[in-house]
């Protein structure tokens, strides 16, 4: 009886053992580019939102999005345009163009690169929109 309780509690012991690893080996392979780059890939969509056109965060929604980023991190952003005119992003410093999208025809996709260097505010806009199309970019 002592011999089948001892099998029983190691089965359950190895069965919880295999679970958390599952579990770990789950959440590293969603989050590899975590891992990898430090932060999450962005994906940012332009969307015409109460007759302005806004970038959306296509993760949480929120329009004109600050986005926080890590120094001497590569950092891709993703660009969809689902709208019918062309959008650009432009990542800027005190006036100074740092990275762009280029032009993102109508019904289409881009992606800027950007490695910021030094910890600070920038900003992104779209100079098609440069009013309504603009947000922060934080980097710790």
């Amino acid at each position: 009886m002592q011999k089948a309780f001892y099998q029983t509690t190691q089965i359950i012991t190895c069965s919880i053992g295999l679970f958390i690893l599952m579990l770990s080996l789950s959440y590293y392979t969603s989050n590899s580019h975590n891992i990898a780059y430090g932060q999450k890939a962005i994906q940012l969509s332009a969307k015409l939102v109460d007759g302005d056109f806004k970038w959306v965060d296509t993760a949480t929604g929120k329009s004109n999005p600050t986005l926080m980023l890590k120094a001497n991190t590569d950092q891709i952003i993703n660009i969809l345009n689902p709208t019918d005119t062309k959008h650009q992003l432009i990542i800027d410093q005190n006036g100074k163009q740092l990275a762009t999208s280029g032009d993102v025809a109508p019904g289409s996709s881009g992606q800027v690169s950007f490695k910021p260097i030094t910890a600070g505010a920038y900003g992104y806009h779209c100079p098609y929109h440069p009013t309504m199309m603009k947000g922060v970019i934080q980097v710790s």
